[in-house]
């Protein structure tokens, strides 16, 4: 039977090796059975023999007592009693079938020693025809040789390699093995029965001051020296082996490989820079729910680093919240269904920033292509997209509700306004992040048929100020007209400091209540006193202005084409726009046009000029109009490197160097100020290479006068 479990089922000898293992045993069972019997026959036959020959020794010792001689008891009434008297004191034959349990046992080694003699023979075989096939394939010639030993030492290794069971197997076999032979070895030196040696060996084998008391001379004493020596190397592997399984198993645990049994939690699939903070803005939202679940599906990096970016510095910054990582492809079906992706509240799909935009886009469109296998999602899906030029190929392929969020473009318009409108970043680092209050939209049943203009005039949601909607098709209207009325589905967009601190009042106020709180006091007369017009771009800003502006670019990205378009929308007519970084302009032309900017139109209110020149140097920034510019944007310089912390660095020596260029002109106002430069022509890119002293003076630029920028010097001041 054991011969059949270790064989295939389909192969002939299977069915012969069976009906012979079967016939084999019954054959010895009835072999053991028929000695058996015999032998208790032939034990009975003589004692019997013996008792009468104890008889006749009493009869001829005493004839005078014939009457009062015992008599054996007849077979068909046996009395011990009666015969228990006239049994000989003589010990029993000793049979090796006296202690009956040890027989199965010792057959059960047989036919394991068998069976595996017979693994061990069909492997030999299998590994000497490879042998020849491998040397008639290669080593006829002498190219290539290896004996039986080499192929057998190949196979074993592969074994172990390609089966987890392997190595506990072979330390099982050899520690039986070890058994076996001390049992063996032990019998022959003590000549004790052979079920107490294999018991003493495997004694020696576990306890190691076992063979201390053993009473049988010197080769006893030598063979439990040996396997207690033996003994202390196969526990020693055993134990390390064990050590690896369980901790290889504990690691399978903590890292995941089951299936995640969660709902209303959070999915995310990728990994970035962006996903310990992402996790860090998720676990302040939940905190108002008591915590949630965060999952984190990647196959991007190893699990032991992925681990230490989701495991936050504070264990208290995670407010309850707690993070699952699994290790699989968000491509795969399969891996989306052990994250439990449909039941999920938010699905957020992560760019992968380590290789190109369109590379990147596509990836999260195979991402979305594979969430659309499953009919249906409890959740929305949130995808990063690098480019906003393929912003609509991901919603084409999307089966469900999806959100594309273009941070590259999102950050460049911001940083775009903030420069136009200062303290504008303050107010948006508020709102965009759920420390204080936040956006919120949420479609509210009571509100359906009202219009916008009266729920903000009576306040009609308690602890939000509604500020826009979001109509059924998905349009977005920010502070709509008047007449705008709340349809069914559509959803108010508010400003709250949680989704579950606001409301529907049970009685609206009267718009005379609100008055004071939603219109707000009257300015008063010190308020609109602008007898002294301040220029400083700090005062007023460049919002509404119609003057010429006039923009600085430090440093350069990758969407820079979408940020000069952007600007040329919103910058007054006669705006310069000056981009000084180290990326040549062969590399600049190509990645503007790459980026789309040959299907935009041309520019209409911005004068576009390029300078080639270090932004992290003393000298080329000083030649660069600093304070003649409206508004100096610092940008994270990619150009040369794509290493996040390289182009911080990078970034704030910038930052550094203008201001304090900027602070030695506005304290030594004898310093002459560098006239705006004209810079380079991205058009003239291929007629011509800038030199780092190349600069146009320019008496007034956009019609603005020189007194202008003297007030500008005296405002920096």
């Amino acid at each position: 039977c054991i011969c059949c479990a270790h064989m295939p089922a389909s192969e002939p000898a299977t069915v012969a090796a069976g009906g012979l293992a079967l016939v084999a045993a019954i054959a010895v069972a009835a072999t053991i059975a028929l000695r058996d019997e015999q032998l208790r026959v032939s034990h009975l036959e003589h004692q019997l023999a013996a008792l009468h020959a104890k008889l006749d020794d009493i009869h001829r010792a005493a004839p005078a007592e014939e009457d009062e001689t015992p008599t054996l008891a007849s077979p068909a009434d046996p009395s011990p009693q009666s015969n228990a008297s006239l049994l000989p004191h003589t010990t029993p034959t000793p049979s090796w079938l006296d202690a009956s349990p040890v027989q199965p046992a010792r057959i059960l080694l047989a036919a394991v020693l068998l069976s595996v003699g017979w693994r061990v023979w069909q492997g030999v075989e299998s590994c000497r025809a490879e042998l020849t096939d491998f040397s008639q394939g290669g080593g006829r010639d002498g190219v290539a040789t290896a004996r039986l030993l080499d192929v057998i030492t190949y196979r074993v290794e592969q074994w172990w390699a390609a089966s987890p069971r392997a190595i506990p197997l072979t330390l099982l076999a050899v520690s039986c093995a070890a058994v076996l032979c001390g049992s063996w070895a032990f019998q022959a030196a003590t000549a004790c029965r052979w079920e107490e040696a294999i018991f003493n060996s495997w004694l020696f084998v576990a306890d190691p001051a076992a063979h201390a008391s053993i009473e049988g001379g010197a080769a006893a004493i030598f063979v439990g020296w040996v396997m207690t020596c033996l003994g202390l190397v196969i526990f020693g592997f055993i134990v390390s082996v064990t050590q690896d399984m369980m901790s290889s198993k504990v690691d399978s645990l903590r890292f995941g490989n089951s299936r995640i049994i969660e709902h209303h939690h959070t999915v995310v699939l990728g990994s970035s820079e962006a996903l310990r903070p992402l996790i860090s803005q998720l676990a302040l939202a939940n905190e108002s729910e008591g915590g949630g679940t965060v999952v984190v599906l990647s196959d991007k990096m190893p699990m032991d680093e992925l681990m230490r970016i989701v495991e936050l510095p504070d264990e208290r910054d995670l407010r309850g919240t707690e993070t699952v990582v699994r290790h699989g492809s968000p491509l795969q079906a399969e891996s989306l269904l052990k994250v439990s992706a449909p039941t999920a509240k938010s699905i957020v799909i992560l760019a992968d920033l380590d290789i190109s935009a369109d590379e990147s886009d596509a990836k999260v469109m195979r991402t979305v292509v594979a969430l659309s296998a499953f009919p249906k999602l409890a959740g929305h899906i949130v995808a990063e997209v690098r480019d906003v030029d393929n912003v609509e190929n991901v919603r084409l392929v999307a089966r469900h509700p999806i959100e594309c969020v273009v941070a590259n473009d999102t950050i460049g318009r911001m940083m775009i306004n903030c420069a136009r409108q200062p303290a504008l970043a303050s107010v948006l680092e508020s709102l965009l992040g759920f420390e204080g209050d936040e956006f919120y939209l949420r479609a509210w049943p009571e509100l359906v048929g009202r219009s916008f203009h009266s729920i903000f005039l009576e306040d009609t949601l308690a602890g939000a100020v509604p500020i826009g909607l979001r109509k059924r098709n998905g349009r977005i209207l920010l502070i709509p007209g008047a007449d705008e009325i709340i349809d069914d589905h559509d959803e108010v967009i508010v400003i709250a400091e949680d989704d579950n601190t606001y409301g529907p009042r049970a009685t609206p106020l009267g718009p005379s209540a609100t008055a004071g709180t939603r219109s707000g006091a009257k300015p008063s007369e010190e308020d609109n006193d602008d007898s002294e017009e301040d220029h400083s771009p700090r005062g007023h800003g460049l919002v509404g202005a119609d003057r010429p502006q006039h923009y600085l670019f430090l440093g350069w990205r990758n969407d820079v084409a979408d940020m000069v378009a952007y600007l040329d929308e919103i910058a007054p007519h006669s705006s310069t726009l000056t981009i000084a970084a180290q990326l040549p302009l062969d590399e600049r032309e190509v990645q503007m046009m790459a980026d789309g900017r040959h299907r935009r139109a041309g520019l209409k209110n911005l004068t576009l000029s390029h300078i080639v020149e270090s932004v992290v140097s003393r000298h080329a920034l000083e030649t660069l109009p600093l304070l003649h510019c409206d508004a100096i944007l610092i940008l994270s310089d990619q150009g040369h490197s794509g290493d996040p912390t390289h182009a911080d660095s990078l970034a704030l020596a910038a930052l550094m160097l203008t201001r304090d260029i900027q602070r030695r002109w506005c304290s030594d106002m004898s310093t002459a100020l560098p006239p705006l430069a004209k810079g380079i022509p991205l058009e003239l890119a291929s007629d011509r290479r800038p030199r780092q002293t190349e600069a146009h003076p320019v008496e007034e630029v956009g019609g603005a006068p020189s007194s202008h920028w003297h007030a500008l010097r005296q405002s920096h001041r």
